[in-house]
C-alpha cells in the first residue's frame, strides 16, 4: 500500500484538523526532539502525526474502567506561534495533547 506524506503549511492546514481520529500512540523520536502520535483515522486508515521539534508538551489523557481503547479527537487546532505552530488536540472529554513545534509532518496510507 502506498504511503501519503504531507508537510504543514498555510496552504495545508487543514488537511490536519484531525477530527475522529483515535489516539492509538505517543513516542518521542530523533533523540526526543521530535514527538510522533499514531492515529488511526475516521476512515480506518492509519497515520502518524509527526510534530517538528516539539516543545512546551503537555499531555494529559485519561480514562475511566469503562472507557476502552485510545481516546477519540474531536478537534484539532493549528495556529501560527513566533517563528512555527502551536498544536491544540482535544481528546471529546479524555483529555488533550497540547505542544509548540518548528513543523509537522502527516503521514498516512493512501488507500
Amino acid at each position: 500500500m502506498s504511503r501519503t506524506e504531507r508537510q504543514l503549511s498555510q496552504e495545508t492546514v487543514q488537511e490536519f484538523a484531525l477530527c475522529d481520529a483515535t489516539l492509538i500512540g505517543i513516542r518521542w523520536s530523533t533523540d526526543g526532539r521530535d514527538l510522533s502520535l499514531d492515529l488511526r483515522l475516521g476512515d480506518g486508515r492509519e497515520a502518524m502525526l509527526s510534530c517538528r521539534w516539539a516543545a512546551g508538551v503537555r499531555i494529559q489523557i485519561h480514562a475511566d474502567s469503562r472507557e476502552l481503547g485510545g481516546p477519540l479527537s474531536s478537534e484539532c487546532r493549528w495556529e501560527r506561534a513566533g517563528g512555527g505552530w502551536r498544536m491544540w488536540m482535544d481528546f471529546a472529554g479524555r483529555g488533550a495533547v497540547e505542544l509548540d513545534c518548528q513543523g509537522a509532518v502527516l503521514v498516512y496510507d493512501a488507500g
